[in-house]
């Protein structure tokens, strides 16, 4: 029975959920303020929480590594590539915007972080806090918009947009190519979005109040 979920843990909206290789089910509150909370025996708890250089961001992945130290690595990747990994102790931040363009999802393979962006396949381990992200070769430098891993097989799908590929760690194989993958067009409507513009003329507490679909609120 899971219980004490309050405004100090998750979930709550726009949560992610993942489950490391103990078992143990990790939470990512995905818009500001970005929280990270675990279930240890029934109860939401909040090992860390983010400095202040790590707010104001809208986060599209929660990765979790368990090295054979027992040292856990938690990543978390923004919408706009920033990434900050926790070692244990402390927070390294990276900032790999310009690289990267937008992140449309984010997977953990082995130690290997892969990150779907607009401009392609990048991966990097995820225990190189000073690594440069690698555009990952034999994809499509195009933007990717999903990933999965397929538990037991070391391998990971791929969504692109006309295509579904199959990478191994080596190669990349494709599945189905000229797909009708697309949002619709001509879609129509008003999105609704609340910000606070603060005195240094950032924006925080970014929220869609409402949706009209297809992806228009990502954008």
């Amino acid at each position: 029975q899971v219980h004490d979920i309050h405004a100090n843990a998750s979930p709550q909206v726009h949560a992610k959920l993942v489950t490391d290789s103990r078992g143990t089910i990790w939470c990512l509150t995905s818009q500001d303020p970005i929280r990270i909370s675990k279930l240890v025996d029934g109860h939401w708890i909040t090992p860390t929480s983010f400095d202040h250089h790590f707010r104001n961001y809208i986060a599209v992945g929660l990765d979790v590594f368990n090295q054979d130290d027992d040292t856990t690595f938690v990543a978390v990747t923004t919408y706009l590539g920033q990434v900050v990994i926790w070692d244990g102790t402390q927070w390294h931040f990276h900032d790999a915007s310009q690289q990267l363009g937008i992140v449309r999802a984010t997977e953990l393979m082995g130690s290997q972080l892969y990150l779907a962006t607009d401009n392609g396949l990048f991966s990097r381990n995820i225990n190189q806090f000073e690594a440069p992200f690698e555009l990952v070769p034999d994809f499509p430098v195009e933007p990717i918009t999903h990933l999965a891993e397929i538990p037991c097989t070391n391998s990971l799908w791929a969504v692109g947009l006309h295509w579904v590929g199959q990478w191994d760690g080596k190669a990349m194989v494709f599945q189905a190519r000229d797909l009708e993958l697309l949002p619709p067009k001509n879609i129509q409507g008003t999105v609704e979005v609340f910000f606070v513009v603060e005195p240094s003329g950032r924006v925080s507490n970014i929220e869609i109040r409402k949706d009209v679909g297809a992806g228009c609120s990502q954008e």
